[in-house]
């Protein structure tokens, strides 16, 4: 053959059998297709052009792209069992089968639906019953728009339906635009894109199903998102992102179970829950409908105006099991959440708030225990499990406790003349090891001495004695007592200086020498049995001489004796009443790395305080993480439990070798605290712990 040009300029194709326009062997452009096509196609797939869209369906292989070249209807899509790919391009197809299962997915195949023209105007319509239909295969939206007027736009049986992008159109008033069902364990995944519905949006029916949501829009008339209560079948539905809208109730829950850590909610009900299982940790909960009285519904429910509404009454999975530990509850004519109840033997939910912020105030049965309702600084409502422990002693700051935890005993105060004798509580000596669970109001008691014969220089003769074991230098004393009588120094200070300072250190005194020294400077005694060896112990384990003289600066023995002499018992280092910022991103850092959640504003302030007054180390801090009982509770995997430790203690994801090592040291009995105990004593976590300023501690 021969391409020539003719007198008029067009180029020709000489053939044996004559001479033939290019433009009538190729065919014309198509105006939204990026290739020429044959002359009557509908779609292609590569170069080669199809009639219908169904004769391209048959003919595809798999891993095939068919795309539409013309807008076209037809109802002989076949049922596809093998990975395709249909690109609308820019035009429309119509499906004008009337039977159910228009388009079937079937055997595990793949379906991609996707739109590459530059407006992404190609639709796929249909009036057939169940419509795209991933009966034990996958659909995947990625772009373009499918509409029906039937009852369901895309349905799934044992399949997945993912929508990452594009638009689900259903216009039926009692349709569906996402349905599941047939007591099946089907998923459907909403990653983007829009799903609007002039009936209800996404329902999981009579199915174990699993929902889940991270991005995205789903606008319905009714339930924006909804599971089926009449069945024993518990739906899965798992919302961390996105808008959910609807005109009524955005999420109705009469089963399953349903988590909220994110995205928006919003109808004149946000979410409406009647049994199963619901836990919110994040995510906003809207409500903009009216102020509405509750009633029953057997079949359904009915917007309250309420954000969140709990209602008991007697659905098949039980009495609803909820959490509220995060999240934004909003309603503009109602409540942030109401409780209701109806049948016989029914009661309201309570006890099932621990966190959240909220537009009404949360009532006090709804709080979890030991947490209590709140009003925020920014008019908002919410709840705190802190309470107040305020001394009636001017300069003693109060202080917030988490409920059940303890208070700190402060460094005793100083007065002239007098013994300060303790803290009391209701007329009774107040024991610190109390787990606080209210506010309460401490009082201290004074006990007045008849002189003060005792100077400061007494005091300095007392420690140059008792603790350098030798009488003072006449500069040396003079020094102390100038910095004492000028209130420079506290008499804390002092004792830390004499007991750590080059003159005692070269000493070289062993811990129980050390020990007893301490006992005879601060208590004026030799130690007790019971005591040494406790504080053998306490050395033992890595505490520094300095953390134990901390200690005995705090007791009320030293404070009587530095009475006798006038002075200021001080402690050497004062307790901080506010975290540190390296501290408190050190304990957010164990939350996330090991209980995979972010802090709750009690636990975080209790653990950094206790960082930033040295009162535990890093490595405790870990192992109180991994023993405490909501990780215990987890029942993690020996695999799992190595993968979490190699996370937190040495911050990266485990190598293989050293995965396989550690489980394999559990599996054959060495014990969980005995693999924690050489991850929180490894370099890594040393470098960890310092680059946080804080001391890693020894277990």
């Amino acid at each position: 053959m021969i391409f020539q040009k003719s007198k008029k300029g067009r180029w020709l194709l000489s053939l044996a059998s004559g001479i033939v326009s290019m433009a009538l062997i190729l065919g014309a452009y198509s105006g939204a297709g990026s290739l020429v096509r044959a002359s009557g196609s509908v779609a292609k797939i590569g170069n080669t052009g199809y009639s219908t869209l169904g004769e391209a369906f048959k003919a595809a292989k798999a891993g095939d792209t068919v795309t539409l070249t013309a807008n076209s209807s037809s109802a002989d899509l076949p049922n596809v069992g093998k990975n395709m790919t249909l690109d609308l391009n820019g035009f429309t197809y119509t499906n004008t089968s009337k039977q159910m299962y228009p388009f079937a997915i079937t055997t595990n195949a793949t379906v991609t639906i996707k739109d590459s023209s530059a407006g992404e105007k190609g639709k796929f319509l249909h009036s057939g019953d169940f419509g795209i239909y991933a009966s034990a295969g996958k659909f995947i939206l990625e772009s373009g728009t499918i509409e029906t007027s039937a009852h369901y736009a895309v349905s799934v049986n044992v399949g997945t339906i993912t929508i990452k992008g594009g638009k689900i159109n259903a216009n039926s008033k009692t349709g569906y635009a996402v349905y599941a069902f047939n007591k099946n364990q089907p998923i459907i995944s909403v990653e983007g894109g829009e799903i609007n519905s002039n009936g209800y949006g996404v329902a999981l029916a009579d199915c174990s199903a699993t929902f889940v949501m991270t991005a995205g829009r789903i606008n319905a008339s009714l339930f924006a998102l909804a599971t089926n209560g009449s069945s024993q079948k518990k739906g899965t539905m798992r919302i961390s992102g996105g808008t959910l809208l609807s005109d009524t109730i955005a999420v109705y829950e009469p089963s399953g179970d349903l988590t909220i850590s994110g995205g928006s909610i919003i109808g004149k009900t946000a979410v409406y829950m009647k049994s199963g299982n619901l836990k919110i940790t994040g995510g906003t909960l809207e409500a903009n409908g009216p102020k509405t009285a509750y009633k029953y519904n057997g079949n359904g429910a009915d917007a309250t105006g309420d954000a969140l509404v709990i209602d008991n009454c007697g659905y098949p999975n039980g009495r609803p099991n909820v959490s509220v530990s995060g999240g934004t509850f909003k309603s503009a004519k109602a409540d942030a959440v109401a409780t209701y109840a109806y049948g016989n033997g029914n009661t309201k939910n309570k006890q099932f708030i621990s966190g959240g912020t909220y537009s009404s105030p949360v009532l006090a049965e709804n709080c979890s225990e030991g947490y209590r309702p709140i009003t925020n600084e920014d008019g908002t409502y919410g709840v705190s499990n802190l309470y107040t422990v305020t001394f009636d002693i001017a300069g003693v700051p109060a202080q917030k406790v988490v409920y059940g935890q303890t208070a700190t005993k402060p460094a005793n105060p100083t007065k002239a003349g007098f013994i300060f004798k303790g803290w009391f509580l209701d007329g009774q000596a107040y024991d610190f090891s109390t787990p606080v669970k209210k506010d309460i109001t401490l009082n201290g008691k004074w006990e007045q001495i008849a002189s003060h014969q005792l100077t400061f220089a007494d005091f300095v003769e007392r420690l140059y004695n008792v603790a350098l074991g030798r009488p003072s230098e006449k500069e040396g004393k003079a020094f102390w007592v100038e910095k004492v009588t000028a209130g420079e120094y506290t008499g804390g200070y002092c004792a830390l200086f004499f007991l750590t300072g080059p003159e005692f250190l070269q000493k070289n005194t062993t811990d129980e020498e050390f020990l007893a020294t301490l006992y005879k400077t601060f208590f004026d005694r030799d130690p007790e049995a019971g005591g040494m060896d406790f504080w053998l112990d306490f050395l033992k384990k890595g505490n520094s001489r300095a953390a134990v003289i901390e200690r005995f600066v705090d007791s009320t023995e030293w404070c009587n004796l530095c009475a006798k002499y006038g002075v200021n018992p001080g402690a050497p280092t004062a307790k901080a009443t506010v975290p540190s910022k390296a501290a408190t991103d050190f304990v957010t850092r164990l939350y996330t790395k090991c209980l995979e959640r972010d802090p709750e504003e009690g636990g975080l302030l209790f653990w950094s305080l206790k960082i930033t007054n040295r009162e535990t180390s890093g490595a405790e801090l870990g192992r109180f993480f991994f023993e405490s009982t909501e990780y215990v509770e987890k029942k993690t995997s020996n695999e799992n439990y190595v993968k979490a430790l190699y996370r937190t203690f040495l911050g990266r994801e485990a190598e293989t070798d050293g995965l396989n090592y550690w489980v394999g040291q559990l599996n054959s009995g060495v014990s969980r605290f005995d693999v924690l105990r050489g991850f929180a004593m490894s370099e890594e976590y040393t470098a960890l712990c310092k680059a946080y300023g804080i001391e890693r501690g020894t277990l």
